[in-house]
């Protein structure tokens, strides 16, 4: 069976009952805005910078109630992703969608999803302080500081920008296979992250490709909406359908993989992984 289309095939089946489990957590993207650096180039033709700062202060939101909601943000999305991965799994085990097993087998799932999603801010920090300075020294370099960008600047900015931003989701497409790997298989850390390239060759871009296809939606949504007054829901419903998505990908593409027999009843056939 095709996992990409089974991935899409499973989330729209149990679409509302993984959107519970993740709309607590994407709530809180509204306040914070984990977007920014979309809309970061709508404040670029019309801003004349003079700083690194001021760029990087367009680039991420740096207020007090941004900050605060981010910090909480951060373990909210660990719990949300470990009980979403156990439920899925139980249910493709069983052929039944438990809320109660759901939150009861996360705790297989926390560990692993904390030890990655430590490393993934790591690198997701990074890259937020290295985007703004390249960014910056191209606008500096081509435009030349207290003026307003120009369009070749702008079009080198943007492919910075989508550059790096390839790169962090590589490698967060190795972490969400890696996950399933560690708490399901019991893979190490570094066994798991070692094996999941092998394990997904010849689906690797299938997936990648897939993970970020989302972004076809959320680009232009964002783009024309984020001055309005219901953006923060706008972007939290972005992430919710987001996050449904990538998680329901990351578990079918396990069981896809690992030749793992499921009993949800998709298809009402097995899925066979390839060697």
């Amino acid at each position: 069976m095709n996992f990409i289309r089974d991935s899409y095939r499973y989330l729209f089946k149990n679409f509302f009952k993984i959107l519970l489990l993740v709309l607590p957590v994407s709530a809180l993207v509204g306040f914070f805005d984990i977007y920014k650096p979309i809309s970061f180039f709508e404040t670029c033709k019309e801003t004349a910078f003079t700083s690194y700062w001021q760029m990087f202060s367009s680039f991420v939101n740096l207020n007090v109630l941004s900050l605060v909601t981010f910090l909480i943000f951060i373990p909210l999305i660990i719990f949300t992703i470990s009980v979403c991965l156990a439920g899925e799994e139980s249910h493709m085990r069983t052929g039944r969608f438990s809320f109660k097993t759901a939150f009861k087998r996360s705790v297989y799932y926390f560990f692993p999803v904390f030890s990655l999603a430590l490393i993934f801010l790591l690198i997701c920090a990074a890259v937020v302080f290295i985007v703004p300075a390249v960014d910056y020294f191209i606008y500096f370099m081509l435009t030349g500081s207290g003026e307003i960008m120009n369009r070749t600047t702008l079009l080198l900015c943007v492919i910075v920008n989508a550059v790096f931003g390839l790169v962090v989701f590589v490698f967060l497409s190795i972490f969400l296979n890696a996950i399933n790997l560690i708490s399901i298989n019991n893979y190490s850390l570094k066994s798991s992250l070692s094996n999941t390239l092998s394990l997904l060759e010849g689906k690797f871009f299938k997936f990648f490709f897939n993970l970020i296809l989302p972004y076809m939606v959320i680009i232009p949504v964002v783009w024309f909406t984020n001055s309005l007054i219901v953006y923060p829901l706008v972007a939290s419903l972005l992430f919710a359908i987001q996050l449904a998505f990538t998680l329901s990908l990351s578990m079918v593409t396990y069981f896809n993989i690992s030749g793992t027999q499921r009993k949800d009843n998709i298809g009402g056939y097995f899925i066979k992984g390839t060697k």
